[in-house]
């Protein structure tokens, strides 16, 4: 065979494995993945960036997947693996949320490797099928909740107007049963700051919280640049 033929017929299986090794060698391997399922949300989030987002969009199956095979191919050696459901509400494709942690465990299992999941929700439509179908599945929910009422109901609003406190407060009692810990993320803005530590400390007080981070919007960064 000749030499040009030889290259012409290996030169991409050599230029694969080189990128391989690269990579393994410059960059760290991957312990955990961030997947947005849907832009679509059922608050009306003042600050939200995702307002300017099509609400239609959606991740089919087919890229969920390649990004789960993506992570145990690219863990490598670690053992210890993290998937996060975030951006619009996750739970409006409970479905696909479903699949894709049935899916990440067999694969995890079929590896040696364990997987976890956290899923960052606004709580509105959080049932007891969610909270168990989590349990079974080793995944938490972590909650957005801006702090006491008067500061969430300002910027977290429904899509009549009306705040989404209430909704959020007559869940937790069922998720700290069902659940147990108790997570939230925070959003603070310029005009509500001042009220930061009433918030999160109301939050540990009458909510029962275990643990709590705060945050500027992200929209408000994109504003400044």
């Amino acid at each position: 065979m000749e030499l040009t033929t030889l290259l012409q017929k290996n030169f991409p299986l050599l230029g694969k494995a080189i990128a391989k090794r690269v990579i393994e060698k410059s960059l760290p391997p991957l312990n955990m993945m961030g997947l947005f399922l849907t832009e679509a949300y059922n608050l009306r989030c003042d600050y939200c960036f995702v307002a300017t987002k099509k609400a239609h969009k959606h991740m089919i199956w087919e890229v969920a997947k390649r990004a789960v095979d993506f992570l145990m191919e690219e863990s490598r050696a670690e053992k210890e693996l993290t998937i996060t459901f975030f951006n619009g509400e996750p739970l409006l494709a409970f479905t696909l949320m479903k699949q894709v942690a049935e899916y990440a465990i067999q694969r995890a299992n079929s590896l040696g490797k364990k997987v976890s999941f956290t899923c960052t929700t606004n709580a509105t439509l959080l049932t007891e099928e969610h909270i168990l179908f989590a349990q079974q599945h080793g995944f938490r929910y972590l909650l957005s909740i801006d702090g006491v009422k008067e500061v969430h109901d300002k910027y977290r609003v429904k899509a009549n107007g009306q705040g989404s406190f209430d909704d959020i407060v007559k869940r937790l009692p069922m998720l700290k049963q069902l659940q147990g810990w108790l997570g939230t993320r925070m959003t603070f803005n310029p005009d509500t700051v001042h009220r930061l530590s009433e918030s999160v400390q109301a939050l540990f007080e009458w909510a029962s919280i275990n643990s709590s981070s705060a945050s500027t919007p992200m929209s408000l960064g994109a504003k400044r640049q």
